[in-house]
């Protein structure tokens, strides 16, 4: 009977107290501590804020692959606030109010909680004791049992009465160009409200930026993709520790977002990451863009190790003397050789085929790696983004004083300069040329009669548009189901008035337009459409997280077929399924380019670009 009577304490004492202890997990590597946040509706989430995944990557792990974490115990981790940000590859990207380090490689987990002395929590357990003082007489008999049977109910039947069910675990890469970006700014709240309260865990990660994450000497000196293994390492760190959270291992999803996108696109690909998640969620970013891998890292790396004052007679003394470099020398020589290039291969640092985690071509990758469900889309005119906007990248964009004047001869004169150089197409040069003005400058159709200033701006957008996502993203897409990858796609029509400006003389969806409804990006609040756009998108996201599908009860969104290729879900507050994406576009990339210049002259442009004719072929 003191054996019941001391169980039964443990057992119902919540449901007698109030009290919030600071929410605590206990790994194999030690105790950890983090934050309870109540949100708008009482329901409250667990945050658990930087959680060291990695060993600090600085001085002689400087361009290293990222060292698992040690076990802290018997100290305990406390993840109760933002740890430093990751350097960005230019000062200017520096915020005031943010800590910067090399010793970045944190993630953040947000886990359910719960109802906390809300009216709904008192109301529960006054239908426990209801319950109890209704079947007291039945008790009273059971208790006999209880202490017959004792052990069995406490190691075998009291567990699976209560034992919870892991939850599907939602990780999440952030964008920047692999420049800039970091897990604060994205913040946990929304993401809580959004993921979270759906029983979902939520964790975004941190990983290295710039020419920290991504400087190559082009060998096995430094191969690169620091970045890429940082991600791996992170994952790595859930498998062995995400239970103890109450997430399901084989339930992750890898989502991102631009550049965390593209490198969702090579973790799918590659086999150091195999295993790692199930599925992915890709949002405007995918590695078939030239933005994303090319070689012309090596080229800039070391022009930025010249700039810096290192020798550059072999791979050894540049990396030698990279490491005995200042995170601010490197930052100074950033600034020296420029962070970004006036092209659509903007980024000066990126991925690239290293050998290790990207071992052969991007086609071939696809071909090997094992199937995953993916959820992937973008916005209907991306890259006006760059275009309307120079406080991101200015080398693509047009000023607001040019807008009036902007018209047939500078387009073509940014094709010729940008698009097509001679200088890497050698003698393709002017037949590319002509090509692509023919079609971006010099095409008519029925929804572009105009041929003034909006005319042009708007195929401008159109054609880094196309470049920089809708056809590496829809070549992506064409080889995953070409190789029988259940694969949904998306395009989002829909920009709030609210962020919109009315100023801008081309009408049309920007680059990043859905973070603000995920991550709550901008301060202008949500008006009725908004509100509906949001509940579709994230109702979405939600239910292919959980399920694989991302159809809702009221909504079936149809996965890619032989038949129907690129039929797509049009995102807005009244959703549409549409058959065809810029399929003009696509065949004029993939067919009638390839066929004047050929694939390999090609691959400046679009890195894939060998991969799909191989496959027409086929």
């Amino acid at each position: 009977m003191i054996l019941l009577l001391r169980f039964s304490i443990l057992l119902f004492y919540p449901l007698f107290s109030n009290a919030q202890p600071k929410p605590s997990v206990s790994t194999h590597l030690g105790s950890m501590d983090g934050i309870t946040h109540k949100l708008a509706d009482g329901t409250t989430v667990n945050a658990y804020l930087g959680v060291r995944y990695a060993q600090a990557p600085d001085a002689m792990l400087r361009f290293e692959k990222p060292v698992m974490v040690e076990a802290w115990d018997p100290l305990i981790h406390h993840a109760t606030h933002f740890r430093a940000s990751c350097i960005p590859a230019t000062r200017k990207d520096l915020e005031d109010e943010r800590n910067y380090s090399e010793d970045c490689l944190f993630l953040n987990i947000i886990t359910p909680g719960g109802k906390v002395g809300s009216s709904e929590s008192i109301h529960w357990k006054t239908n426990v004791f209801k319950l109890v003082e209704k079947y007291s007489g039945l008790l009273k008999n059971y208790i006999i049992y209880f202490e017959k049977y004792s052990t069995f109910l406490v190691k075998v039947l009291i567990p699976i009465l209560f034992q919870k069910k892991d939850l599907p675990v939602f990780v999440y890469i952030h964008g920047g160009a692999f420049h800039m970006g970091d897990t604060e700014s994205i913040g946990f709240e929304h993401a809580a409200e959004n993921f979270v309260k759906n029983d979902i865990i939520f964790v975004s990660v941190q990983y290295r930026l710039g020419p920290f994450g991504f400087f190559s000497t082009g060998d096995k000196e430094i191969p690169g993709n620091m970045g890429l293994w940082d991600v791996t390492m992170a994952l790595k760190f859930l498998h062995e520790t995400i239970h103890a959270f109450g997430g399901d291992k084989s339930k992750i999803t890898l989502g991102g977002f631009s550049a965390g996108s593209a490198i969702v696109s090579a973790l799918l690909y590659s086999l150091d990451s195999d295993g790692l998640f199930s599925q992915a969620i890709q949002l405007s970013g995918s590695v078939f863009s030239e933005w994303a891998i090319s070689e012309q890292v090596v080229k800039d790396s070391t022009r930025l190790a010249k700039a810096v004052g290192c020798s550059t007679k072999n791979s050894k003394s540049i990396h030698e003397c990279m490491k005995e470099r200042t995170a601010n020398e490197i930052l100074e020589g950033v600034e020296k050789i420029g962070s970004f290039r006036p092209y659509v291969r903007k980024n000066k640092f990126h991925m690239r085929n290293d050998g290790e985690f990207l071992t052969n071509s991007i086609d071939t990758m696809v071909q090997n790696a094992p199937k995953k469900r993916t959820l992937q889309g973008v916005t209907n005119l991306e890259s006006s983004y760059y275009v309307f906007f120079p406080q991101i990248i200015d080398v693509l964009a047009v000023p607001k004083t040019n807008w009036s004047s902007y018209g047939k001869e500078q387009l073509k004169g940014f094709i010729k300069e940008r698009i097509a150089p001679e200088s890497e197409l050698g003698s393709n040069a002017a037949v590319f040329y002509d090509l692509v003005a023919d079609f971006y400058v010099h095409r008519q159709d029925s929804e572009s009669d105009d041929d003034g200033s909006k005319f042009y701006l708007g195929r401008y957008c159109e054609l880094l548009s196309d470049l920089q996502y809708n056809i590496p993203v829809l070549h992506e897409l064409d080889m995953k189901r070409k190789h029988g990858w259940e694969t949904y796609f998306y395009v989002t029509d829909y920009a709030s008035d609210a962020v919109t400006d009315p100023q801008i003389p081309v009408s049309g969806v920007p680059h990043g337009s859905e973070t603000r409804y995920l991550f709550g990006n901008g301060k202008a609040k949500l008006n009725e459409e908004d509100q509906k756009f949001k509940e579709f998108l994230v109702g979405g996201l939600v239910n292919f997280i959980k399920n694989g599908d991302p159809s809702t009860n009221s909504f079936n969104w149809p996965a890619l077929t032989e038949d129907f290729p690129t039929r797509h879900v049009r995102l807005g507050p009244k959703p549409k399924i549409s058959d065809t994406f810029r399929p003009e576009a696509y065949d004029f990339w993939t067919n009638t380019v390839p066929k004047s210049i050929g694939t390999d002259a090609l691959k400046s442009r679009l890195p894939a670009a060998k991969a799909h004719n191989r496959h027409e072929e086929l």
